[in-house]
């Protein structure tokens, strides 16, 4: 599986994209709004096992939900804070599945996006299936926002959200 987490600095360019898709493995982005023209030049034509999931923010999908290259992934997971995750699955006719958040103390937001975009990586990269997957990746977004800064999800934090749903 292939991650690309775009902050938009120069350094995912078309030329990246289409070296990692002659890897013919799932590909999951989190893409910039900024980049708009990059994703509809990589992705509008060719639809491919490779183009898996995105992942933007409840903001970022306002901003792209229109383009023509979000319907060639297989699925659209918008993260939306304290609101919880929406799965919209575009081979099944646009189905949504919401799964909630259970309210925390919040002490710092940033990086819960790549919370959840690392650990749907590696919870899908292990064959677990995609809805548990998300309801562990949420765990732990949930989990990482309760902290002063960016953190790791420790390693018994992950476990014990994995146990959990599996």
């Amino acid at each position: 599986m292939i991650v690309i987490s775009d902050y938009a600095k120069g350094m995912i360019t078309k030329d990246l994209i289409d070296f990692l898709k002659t890897l013919e493995v799932p590909i999951i982005i989190d893409p910039k709004p900024n980049q708009i023209s990059l994703y509809n030049e990589v992705f509008s034509n060719i639809q491919s096992s490779n183009n898996f999931m995105i992942t933007p923010n409840k903001k970022e999908w306002e901003k792209m939900k229109n383009e023509p290259f979000i319907n060639n992934f297989k699925y659209v997971l918008i993260t939306k804070g304290k609101d919880g995750i929406d799965l919209v699955q575009k081979n099944k006719s646009d189905e949504i599945l919401t799964i909630r958040s259970e309210p925390v103390f919040v002490y710092n937001v940033s990086g819960a996006g790549d919370v959840v975009l690392a650990v749907m990586s590696v919870c899908l990269s292990h064959g677990i299936n995609i809805e548990k997957a998300i309801y562990i990746a949420n765990d732990c977004a949930r989990y990482s926002v309760t902290n002063p800064n960016t953190c790791v999800v420790e390693k018994e934090i992950f476990n014990r959200f994995l146990n959990e749903h599996i």
